[in-house]
């Protein structure tokens, strides 16, 4: 993120601990969008998931495209 030009103060904490920490990152373009396991569900099962609210942690937001990886982020 400071690279990209974030001030080092604005980077939390959570975030520096995942960088850092997670060194298996899955098969997935990020390490939040999974594949996810959901104990129990079989093929042609539905997962349906309700964002109820959303509060903004940090004041910016950014997107990511890249060519080379074919997918934005």
């Amino acid at each position: 993120m400071e690279a990209a030009g974030l001030p080092p103060e604005q980077v939390e904490q959570s975030f520096r601990d995942i960088f850092k920490e997670v060194t298996n990152k899955g098969p997935g373009a990020h390490i939040l969008t999974g594949p996810i396991y959901v104990e129990g569900a079989q093929p042609g099962d539905v997962l349906e998931i309700r964002i109820a609210s959303i509060r903004l942690a940090v004041p910016y937001a950014y997107n990511r495209f890249s060519a080379r990886l074919r997918f934005l982020a």
